[in-house]
């Protein structure tokens, strides 16, 4: 089986800030699919990816 985890946030206001911390764990044949994104629209925008 394979699991799909692939969070986003978009960033429209000005000085916004996005984080995002994220832990996969499988068990035996199982796949996981993983990844993020951060899409800066506004000004000032600043995001971490962990």
């Amino acid at each position: 089986a394979i699991t799909w985890k692939y969070p986003s946030c978009v960033l429209t206001g000005e000085d916004s800030v996005g984080e995002f911390y994220s832990v996969a764990l499988t068990h035996h044949h199982q796949q996981a699919d993983t990844g993020t994104k951060m899409i800066h629209i506004g000004r000032n925008t600043r995001s971490t990816i962990v």
